[in-house]
């Protein structure tokens, strides 16, 4: 193995990680009045799962949170897919 290979940074780790930050910002602010700057982030948070099977999931999602509709399934949904984000970053730093 070349050592160099393990020094150099991963493609898409800090973009998953910035989505996530934004994310987690809203979520310390609290869902019950989201603004325009958490309901993007809430989007790009729901635009990573796109062309996955969690893609409308996850637009539904940040839509209702973005409307005020927060509920257990909706915290759910997206407690999952922070997971899921981060669970492919850990992976991709393996």
């Amino acid at each position: 193995m070349r050592v160099e290979l393990l020094h150099a940074p991963v493609t898409g780790v800090a973009e998953a990680v910035d989505v996530v930050s934004g994310f987690d910002d809203g979520l310390t602010q609290g869902f019950a009045r989201v603004g325009e700057d958490r309901a993007a982030a809430l989007a790009a948070f729901a635009d990573v799962f796109a062309a996955t099977p969690l893609g409308d999931r996850m637009a539904e999602t940040a839509a209702k949170v973005a409307a005020g509709s927060v509920g257990e399934d909706t915290l759910a949904a997206l407690a999952g897919g922070r997971t899921a984000v981060l669970g492919a970053v850990h992976d991709a730093l393996l």
